[in-house]
């Protein structure tokens, strides 16, 4: 056998584990098990990833044998070498933190087993860690990627269509709890069912634009038209099973999503780029702070701060865009008094929440029709860049008061008009790059829309007319959750449960600073430090939780700081920066579209956790995002296109 054959061979192997790992993951469940299924979704992954390993290690012996050189700089002893991937001492470092928590942790069997029901012991951890580093190690080929993300899309579908099963009343087993309030399918828990139909909402986006990438203008129009229902039953499922820290997570990552994909962060100027990446990542989260959870009504000083972080945020992204167009950095006055003009109008139009009743909320939405027609008006006047700058604002706009268009018929004009003012400056441009991308990716905002919306149309339209509580027409219990979790989430929550806990964690990582105390020791130690005043706010039926209910502070406190530090710091802000410094060279290849959908699927994981934590279904997909995105980032097989759709880099691990 050839070596080429050798390789490919293992390459073929790698996918069908990679592919029972996308489907087993998120349908491999039984009644018998409670709780979110730990345990069938966990054995899956445990020999997906012992068996991505022994591929990995028999590859690894072969290619010594044949006295194959890594063209990639790599450590080691004789013939065995390991192949640098990118961020190897962070990883390193990680990996002893990890150790050395559970070693010196205050209870050593449950950190090396778990707890139960979660099982997030030093054998789990380690069981993420190498899948991630297997990830990146093994898929090294295009095929795999499409494939990977095509069965993930798949099982997502499915699971998908057992929830819409589920929010009609119609199941194969008995839930102790009302699926058709909340559905959650087959991970058996609305909040990280949701998360994990958000986290694939992106990679089918994705796949839509490698088809248009691949066969532009009507070219295979029927299997656009077919992803594009894929993602609305995906997104569909998603809205069912409404969780407010998964919402939090898809506001803030899909406008950043979209943006690349709307080409308004440029990838031609590589530092330009990645300095607007980070600044638009900063002022989203400052902004969903202040729009979202109204955090700037706790005291004066925190509104000022938000007020002035938000316009420093939109002073750079104004500035980048000049620079994008090789415009100087020089600002005429009407030019900045057209930038605050915008600012207001946007404000007053579309941030602004106030609601009236009668006929005055007719005049209210055409006042705030009039404010959003401001900027567009204005474009007409100024150069590309300021017309891209507005478009920028409204894309993020659409996507901030996408969940609020359930709550008033007021609501939904408004955000007509936010999709109408993108479509006017998006197809506007006279730049007819990726333009055929363009127009499906705007088809996908647009089912976004009406997947919120027409469940909601047949209340809102009886809003119109005065009638008794028993006239009014039924629809999915599914939606009174809906409306009741927006309208929760316009209040920041100063004295809940979940504020109890978080405060307890600042004692807590005090005490333990440097290691932590222990992996999955939060149900162990929580007695020691909680508050007074949990029981009261939990309802007394639950005294000791398993979970923070944030992923940053439990990793702080059981892990240390040093871990949380090396973790977030050097190995997910590493790869995020990995990934933007990789798209330059993605910017012909239809692989910038997963790696980018990659991405914004563990951003909006990593948005989720921060009300919340990940299971083994969440996880591991993350760990596949992750993991697939920083391939692609550094191998050089992705910078082409499917000219030889088995082409993979002969280089050993």
């Amino acid at each position: 056998m050839r070596l080429s054959q050798f390789e490919s061979y293992i390459d073929r192997i790698n996918l069908v584990i990679f592919s029972v790992l996308a489907i087993g993951t998120p349908l491999a469940f039984t009644s018998i098990t409670r709780s979110v299924f730990e345990v069938n979704k966990m054995l899956v992954m445990r020999y997906a990833t012992i068996a991505l390993m022994l591929c990995w290690f028999f590859r690894l012996i072969v290619l010594a044998a044949n006295r194959i050189q890594s063209t990639r700089p790599s450590v080691g002893w004789g013939w065995l070498r390991w192949e640098k991937i990118g961020l190897d001492l962070f990883l390193l470092l990680f990996f002893i933190f990890n150790i050395l928590s559970t070693v010196f942790s205050q209870n050593v069997r449950l950190s090396v087993i778990g707890s139960y029901d979660r099982w997030e012991g030093i054998i789990m951890a380690l069981n993420y860690f190498f899948l991630l580093v297997m990830t990146v190690k093994t898929m090294r080929s295009r095929f795999q990627v499409r494939w990977l993300v095509f069965f993930l899309i798949v099982a997502t579908a499915l699971s998908g269509v057992y929830g819409v099963f589920q929010s009609l009343g119609i199941d194969f087993l008995t839930w102790s709890a009302d699926p058709t309030f909340r559905v959650f399918a087959c991970i058996n828990n609305p909040v990280h069912y949701c998360a994990y139909m958000a986290m694939n909402v992106p990679l089918c986006v994705a796949l839509l634009m490698y088809v248009c990438h691949r066969f532009p203008g009507a070219n295979k129009w029927q299997y656009k038209v077919g992803m594009v229902l894929f993602n609305a039953l995906i997104f569909y499922a998603q809205y069912l099973s409404f969780s407010r820290a998964t919402w939090v997570g898809f506001v803030l990552a899909m406008p950043f999503f979209y943006l690349f994909l709307f080409r308004l962060i440029g990838i031609h100027r590589p530092r330009l780029m990645v300095l607007d990446a980070l600044s638009v990542l900063v002022g989203l989260f400052v902004f969903s702070l202040y729009y979202v959870f109204e955090f700037h009504l706790v005291a004066p000083m925190v509104g000022i701060l938000f007020f002035v972080l938000c316009l420093m945020c939109v002073g750079l992204w104004a500035l980048v865009y000049r620079l994008y167009e090789g415009e100087t950095t020089r600002i005429s006055l009407s030019w900045v008094g057209a930038v605050g003009l915008v600012l207001m109008a946007l404000y007053v139009g579309a941030v602004y929440k106030g609601e009236f009743s009668g006929y005055k909320q007719l005049l209210w939405v055409a006042f705030q029709c009039g404010c959003i027609a401001i900027p567009l008006l204005l474009t007409r006047y100024f150069s590309v860049s300021f017309s891209r700058f507005v478009l920028r604002l409204f894309v993020v706009m659409f996507f901030f008061r996408l969940q609020y268009v359930v709550l008033s018929l007021s609501s939904v004009l408004l955000e007509m008009c936010l999709m109408g003012g993108v479509f006017y400056l998006l197809f506007s441009d006279q730049n007819q790059d990726g333009r055929d991308e363009k127009r499906w990716s705007f088809a996908v905002m647009v089912s976004f829309f009406l997947v919120v919306l027409l469940p909601a149309l047949p209340n809102l339209l009886s809003s119109l007319v005065p009638a008794s509580k028993a006239d009014k027409p039924t629809e999915l219990l599914a939606m009174d959750n809906v409306r009741g979790r927006v309208k929760g989430l316009s209040v920041a929550e100063t004295g809940s449960a979940r504020v109890s806990m978080w405060k307890s964690a600042v004692q807590w990582s005090l005490d333990y600073w440097l290691v932590g105390s222990g992996l999955d020791t939060i149900k162990y130690m929580y007695p020691i430090y909680r508050r007074s005043d949990y029981g009261i706010l939990e309802g007394g039926h639950n005294f000791t939780p398993d979970r923070l209910h944030n992923e940053y502070l439990n990793n702080l406190t059981t892990r240390g700081t040093l871990a949380t530090l090396v973790y977030y710091g050097g190995i997910i802000l590493g790869w995020l920066l990995l990934v933007l410094k990789a798209l330059p060279r993605l910017s012909r290849s239809p692989y910038r579209f997963f790696s980018l959908a990659l991405m914004t699927g563990g951003l909006i994981y990593l948005g989720q956790v921060m009300f919340n934590f990940g299971v083994v279904a969440t996880l591991v997909l993350f760990y596949l995002c992750v993991g697939a995105s920083w391939a692609i980032s550094i191998y050089p097989d992705f910078e082409s296109d499917d000219s030889d759709t088995n082409a993979h880099v002969k280089t050993p691990s």
